[in-house]
């Protein structure tokens, strides 16, 4: 952590950091997705902490849609401001990312993808042992990714994410309760759960 932080800029801090090094301590999870980049810290945190398991066969890809551009979870009102005039610093990009993962000799493993989560997940095939969501954290955008994740996950696999809350525009915590039938919540915060709990008939009986 105290290699990473000064160089890949984000929100993850040390929850994050314990969540990340309890989960990838299972050799079996090799394939990992991460939605949402930013400038690269959570793949950082998670290369670091795969290094420190000295394991050297594992598939790490991160997707973002590198843009400038507002989120689902942004309120009306600043949706026409760029993301410093938002107040949340400089915006996602791709380059940097990358160039902030070299700089820590963390980028051998690791593919980016310039897209939405949603684009991603629909016009691919691959498959992960873990997904993990970081993007708009709005109801309807959480609900809709965990749904479209679900199938790009291997048999036996997990999903999760931060910020589970309901505050204000948020609904990851709504979204995550109405997907699944188990889950879990680490320091309050970040979620995960088992493909074998996830309600497949909700999105039927919603329709």
């Amino acid at each position: 952590m105290s290699r990473v932080d000064p160089v890949c800029p984000g929100y993850s801090g040390l929850h994050h950091w314990k969540f990340f090094k309890e989960l990838f301590a299972d050799p079996a999870i090799r394939d990992i997705c991460i939605l949402g980049v930013y400038r690269g810290r959570d793949l950082a945190y998670i290369a670091s902490i795969l290094k420190g398991y000295k394991r050297s066969s594992y598939n790490l890809v991160g997707v973002d849609k590198f843009a400038d551009s507002y989120g689902a979870d942004w309120p009306s009102e600043m949706r026409e401001l760029t993301w410093e005039q938002a107040g949340y610093g400089k915006p996602p990009d791709m380059n940097v990312a990358m160039e902030n993962l070299r700089k820590l000799n963390l980028d051998e493993h690791i593919r980016l993808h310039q897209a939405t989560a949603q684009e991603f997940l629909v016009s691919g095939s691959e498959k992960f042992d873990f997904i993990y969501i970081d993007i708009s954290h709005d109801y309807p955008t959480t609900l809709e990714v965990i749904d479209l994740a679900i199938p790009r996950l291997k048999a036996g696999g997990l999903i999760g994410g931060d910020d589970f809350s309901d505050q204000a525009t948020w609904g990851v915590a709504s979204a995550v309760r109405d997907s699944f039938s188990k889950y879990e919540v680490f320091a309050n915060w970040i979620w995960r759960a088992q493909i074998k709990d996830y309600k497949k008939n909700r999105t039927e009986k919603a329709g």
